[in-house]
């Protein structure tokens, strides 16, 4: 991970503000000022095509549109 990536804390989107050597980094929520230090373990890396993934009712990933 890198300063300014989009991750995932508590179903929440976050932005990397800062990151340190014993594994913890502050983040941020977008547009917010408030930040929070967690361990690295804690968050989530959003991939490049996540936005692109739609979510089921049973919160399996969709790939393709289903045919009704």
């Amino acid at each position: 991970m890198k300063k300014g990536e989009k991750v995932i804390y508590n179903g929440e989107e976050y932005e990397i503000f800062f990151l340190y050597d014993s594994g913890y980094c502050e983040i941020k929520r977008l547009y917010r000022k408030n930040i929070l230090l967690v361990h690295h373990t804690e968050i989530q890396k959003i991939h490049k095509f996540d936005h692109l993934k739609k979510l089921s009712p049973n919160n399996n990933y969709i790939t393709k549109p289903h045919k009704c």
